[in-house]
């Protein structure tokens, strides 16, 4: 689960990188299209840090306590 985390945060920060084609492109900028691509890539990192919280936790509990 971390890895397709990790692999929805690359996506979104790849979207961030590739410039728009300008049929697409804003009149104003990219302003919205570049805010929902970051948001999905601290998204992503902050899903994937869970994950491995949760993974770390559920590792040092012994299974007898639960």
């Amino acid at each position: 689960m971390i890895l397709v985390s990790l692999t929805g945060s690359l996506l979104s920060a790849r979207a961030v990188c590739r410039s728009a084609a300008t049929e697409w492109a804003e009149a104003r900028g990219a302003g919205p299209r570049t805010f929902m691509a970051w948001l999905g890539v601290g998204s992503g990192i902050l899903f994937a840090l869970v994950i491995a919280n949760q993974l770390i936790a559920a590792s040092m509990v012994n299974s007898c306590l639960r």
